[in-house]
């Protein structure tokens, strides 16, 4: 049995990109860049206005006042997409709207607020800074700058850039592909009706669900009888297609526990088995050729809290992710926490902010089987293995997570 943090490390240490491909941008959407981007334009492309208003010349309009307005003579208009072709000289001034190219000449817009227009006049009774208004050519980004660099994550906003530039593709490191396999005998699908000595299969769709949420294709390979043949078949099956197989059930010690079992005959490697922490305590994990196999115990809120701290930062930091841990944050625990020596415990919180610190409470019952508790929690505080004791508002570490962060109570667990 080995200690959280070294099964941590272990874990991450399998943990390496897959290969580049290139995609179109949105299906590169929470990827990681492969390459910098180096922008060929200027963005923007051209100097332009930041308001409707109007184009002139500073020197026409710096003196004036409300009392003593200066006038300028109206000699066109430029809308958004248009250009002004004449110069703008002394004395007069062009209708310019928001993003419409600033006319050769002008170097300043007033806005349309501190004007008025008469006829072919236009009277401005306030100055503003000379440049007012202007967005420069290249000010936000310049040709032959670089934009990102490799190894940055492709957000809804990082699209939007790179299409200002004129990506429509990008190159980016691959999605992993995952597969699911839940083992049991006692299985039934969730829509069988209840069967004595069965219970219905959530863990796929546990998995499943969590795998949702990360940039990765998911292969289902459903749920498998404890039969040694059908396990191995199963098993082969799916490491022919897969990078990450995660397996529930069939990794503790009983007669009828095989998946250690049918992956040592096929030759996989293992890389730990038992980690000093509750729950999750069997969790296995394999290396297969280039293949990863996690093999997570059956209870599900051991598979669901396994998939968070060892599954979850495997995947990101296989798509290139620079930051793949969960939040580390220090709460106080409301009620403290008595548990025995020995093994580190994950206990499922719901976390709060109270007069400027965080508190975390216990979001309902801890057993390994209850799932219900993942259902009201937002984080994990981290017992240490040495501690057996907690008193009321001790400090503890905190893993929050994203997948965690909305909640069905505002005030706490129910």
């Amino acid at each position: 049995m080995i200690s959280y943090p070294e099964a941590k490390k272990s874990t991450l240490k399998l943990a390496k990109t897959l290969g580049v491909v290139d995609l179109p941008l949105l299906e590169a959407l929470n990827l990681v860049l492969s390459e910098d981007v180096i922008s060929d334009v200027n963005i923007p492309p051209f100097d332009n206005s930041a308001m409707d208003g109007y184009a002139v010349r500073w020197t026409d309009i710096s003196n004036a006042t409300s009392e003593n307005p200066a006038i300028l003579e109206l000699v066109g208009e430029v809308p958004a997409g248009g250009v002004f072709d004449e110069k703008v000289l002394k004395g007069q001034a062009v209708a310019i709207f928001t993003g419409a190219p600033i006319p050769d000449g002008a170097d300043t817009v007033v806005q349309v607020e501190l004007t008025k227009k008469e006829d072919s006049k236009v009277f401005v009774y306030k100055p503003v800074v000379k440049g007012a208004n202007v967005r420069l050519a290249g000010e936000d980004i310049n040709e032959g700058g670089k934009v990102f660099t490799e190894g940055t994550r492709i957000t809804p906003e990082v699209v939007g850039v790179l299409a200002s530039i004129g990506r429509s593709r990008i190159r980016v490191y691959r999605k992993p592909v995952t597969g699911i396999i839940s083992t049991g005998s006692e299985l039934l699908e969730i829509d069988e009706p209840f069967q004595d000595g069965k219970i219905r299969n959530s863990n796929t769709y546990l998995l499943r669900a969590l795998l949702k949420e990360l940039p990765v294709e998911t292969f289902n390979f459903g749920f498998i009888e404890d039969n040694p043949e059908v396990v191995r078949k199963a098993f082969e099956k799916a490491l022919s297609v897969v990078d990450v197989l995660i397996t529930t059930g069939g990794v503790s010690v009983g007669e009828y526990d095989l998946v250690k079992k049918v992956l040592e005959e096929m030759g996989a490697e293992l890389v730990f088995w038992k980690v000093a922490q509750k729950p999750g305590k069997p969790m296995a994990l394999y290396s297969w050729q280039d293949k990863v196999v996690f093999g997570l115990p059956g209870n599900p809120a051991a598979v669901h809290i396994c998939f968070l701290e060892y599954v979850r930062p495997f995947v990101l930091k296989s798509l290139g992710y620079k930051n793949f841990e969960p939040v580390k944050l220090k709460a106080r625990i409301k009620g403290g926490h008595r548990k025995k020596t020995g093994r580190l415990n994950f206990i499922r919180v719901f976390l709060t902010e109270k007069d400027g610190e965080l508190v975390a409470t216990k979001a309902g019952a801890q057993g390994s089987g209850v799932l219900s508790t993942s259902a009201r929690a937002n984080a994990l505080a981290l017992i240490p293995e040495e501690v057996d004791f907690l008193r009321e508002d001790e400090e503890v570490e905190i893993h929050y997570f994203d997948s965690l962060s909305l909640s069905n109570s505002e005030e706490g667990p129910i």
